[in-house]
């Protein structure tokens, strides 16, 4: 089984999101009006767009490849066994959906910002500069 193939760059995406953890984990040491949340993800930007672009881009070939694994009952027991093991850490029911999990996460960002820059109008007015590079 083509194990690479389907995790592709997971182990950079990994590594990537560590370090947002940490750098946003740094903020957390700061005054809130020092904090500068956004450029957490402004300084990663290429990082992050560089493996979920790589990630994304793979994912229908990911898919293919799953599918085929299925179809013999070997793989697909391995494979089922392999999920069933992770099931108590992961609300994923199958494989695709474990695999496709970090991308989603990370396109809630942006949605996220739009939600609180559209509740919190007042902000650009109070000095605070953290949300400057979401800009």
């Amino acid at each position: 089984m083509d194990i690479d193939m389907m995790f592709l760059n997971i182990e950079n995406i990994a590594v990537v999101a560590e370090k947002l953890l940490m750098m946003l984990k740094g903020q957390q040491t700061l005054m809130s009006h020092e904090q500068m949340i956004g450029r957490c993800f402004t300084h990663l930007e290429e990082d992050l767009h560089r493996e979920y672009t790589f990630y994304l881009e793979n994912q229908a070939s990911v898919m293919d490849l799953i599918a085929q694994y299925q179809k013999d009952k070997a793989n697909k027991e391995l494979l089922d066994n392999c999920l069933q093991n992770i099931r108590g850490n992961t609300t994923c029911w199958d494989l695709q959906s474990f695999l496709i999990r970090p991308v989603q996460r990370i396109m809630k960002y942006p949605s996220f910002y739009g939600t609180w820059w559209s509740t919190h109008p007042l902000i650009g007015s109070t000095g605070h500069t953290w949300f400057q590079p979401l800009k």
